[in-house]
């Protein structure tokens, strides 16, 4: 494990929900990807959010729905911010995961 972190400059990670993986750039800057699972209230409205302290907007971040209810409509990414993402959950799913990658202060 120790030698695979090092060829891919791993700096840190859990593989908890939510869980992340960063790397390494240079000595204070890295990417980060976050992934995780949380309950979609199914409104559509944009409440449903993850909170994490990216150093800034993360890059890109892409979720879909999972469990019971209606996955055809898909999940929508409606902001991206420092603080995390928010996305509208489909009508009547139970959870939605999700993954985000950006820039990370080591």
């Amino acid at each position: 494990d120790a030698a695979v972190a090092a060829i891919f400059a791993v700096a840190d990670s859990t593989a908890a929900t939510p869980g992340y993986l960063e790397f390494a750039i240079d000595a204070t800057n890295g990417i980060i990807v976050n992934w995780g699972q949380d309950t979609v209230d199914g409104s559509g409205d944009g409440s449903d959010t993850f909170a994490h302290a990216y150093s800034s907007t993360p890059w890109v971040a892409v979720a879909t729905s999972h469990g019971s209810g209606s996955i055809a409509a898909g999940t929508q990414i409606t902001a991206l911010s420092t603080t995390g993402l928010s996305y509208n959950g489909p009508g009547g799913a139970t959870t939605c995961r999700w993954i985000a990658i950006g820039p990370s202060t080591l």
